[in-house]
């Protein structure tokens, strides 16, 4: 019987020791989505600012830059997080165009844990 409780209270004391010595777990990835449903003309430009998408450790990239276009690009990238998002229609195509951008907030290789990103979705019509 002794050998049991000393088990018993040999686990708990086990158990108890690496509960306190858990780290926290860091921040959850946060994903934000984002829709912009937008006309314009064939062969026109659209100039979209992701300043207020991201902070200065902010990256952006394009992860479908469309089908209809004859620009599809990021513009003014510097240090600080302060990119445009630059579409040119095709002169040729008019109807519908999708394009998706994606805004991180901490890119691979920093030291903070946080993975918060925002996903724009842009959906144009071509007239």
């Amino acid at each position: 019987m002794k050998n049991f409780l000393l088990t018993i209270s040999l686990s708990l004391i086990v158990l108890l020791g690496m509960q306190s010595c858990q780290k926290e777990v860091p921040q959850s990835e946060v994903i934000k989505e984002i829709t912009i449903d937008t006309t314009i003309l064939a062969g026109s430009d659209y100039l979209l600012n992701l300043a207020p998408y991201g902070n200065e450790d902010a990256i952006a990239t394009i992860l479908e830059k469309g089908n209809h276009f004859s620009i599809s690009e990021l513009e003014n990238e510097t240090d600080m997080f302060s990119s445009v998002y630059h579409y040119a229609s095709s002169l040729k195509n008019s109807g519908a165009d999708k394009v998706v951008l994606s805004i991180s907030e901490n890119p691979e290789g920093k030291t903070n844990c946080s993975k918060d990103s925002t996903i724009i979705y842009i959906n144009f019509t071509i007239k």
